[in-house]
C-alpha cells in the first residue's frame, strides 16, 4: 500500500530561468547572473532535516570551462567550525584548503562569513569560493566554483552574493 502521508524530504520544483531566485519559505532572494541555467533546485519541507542538501544550482559556461554556483542548506544542530567543514571532500575534491582566513561581511543586512578554499584536479586549481550565513537555525552556503584564472565566473558569483535580499 503506498504511503499518503506527507513526506519529510525536500521536493524538486520545476526549474526556471527567471533573472532572479526566490524562496519565500527560507527567507532570501538574489539575481541570477546573466547566461547562468539553474540545473537544480528544491522546497524544503518545515522542520529539521539530517543532512546538508542542495536548495538551487545554477551552471554557465566561461572562458575557462565553465562555472558553478550551488545553494546549500544544512541544520544549525550545534556549534561548527565553518573552515573544517569547507575543507572537507566536495565537488571531486579530496581536500580543499582555505586560501586566507575568512572574512567577515555585512551584505544587505545579512552577516556572512566569506571563506576562499583552493582544491587540485588533475593538474588544474579549482576555486571554492563560499559566502556563509544564519537564518532560522539554518546555515546557507552560497559557493561558487571556478577554475583559478576564471575571473569572469568570480565576478558573476559576486554579483550573486552582492544583491542578496531578505524576501
Amino acid at each position: 500500500m503506498a504511503n499518503l502521508g506527507c513526506g519529510s524530504k525536500p521536493q524538486a520544483p520545476v526549474l526556471r530561468s527567471a533573472p532572479f531566485y526566490q524562496n519565500d519559505s527560507e527567507g532570501f532572494r538574489f539575481l541570477v547572473p546573466e547566461g547562468w541555467q539553474q540545473t537544480a533546485s528544491a522546497l524544503l519541507p518545515p522542520g529539521d532535516f539530517e543532512d546538508e542538501v542542495y536548495l538551487v544550482r545554477y551552471s554557465m559556461k566561461t572562458p575557462e570551462r565553465g562555472a558553478m554556483m550551488v545553494v546549500l542548506v544544512m541544520q544549525e544542530k550545534s556549534p561548527i567550525n565553518m573552515t573544517e567543514h569547507l575543507s572537507g571532500p566536495s565537488f571531486r575534491v579530496m581536500n580543499w584548503k582555505p586560501e586566507a582566513d575568512p572574512e567577515s561581511l555585512n551584505i544587505n543586512g545579512f552577516e556572512i562569513e566569506h571563506h576562499v578554499l583552493l582544491g587540485k584536479i588533475g593538474e588544474r586549481t579549482l576555486t571554492k569560493d563560499v559566502y556563509v550565513f544564519r537564518n532560522a537555525g539554518r546555515i546557507y552556503s552560497f559557493i561558487g566554483l571556478y577554475w583559478n584564472q576564471d575571473s569572469y565566473g568570480r565576478q558573476q558569483i559576486l554579483r550573486a552574493i552582492n544583491s542578496l535580499q531578505k524576501s
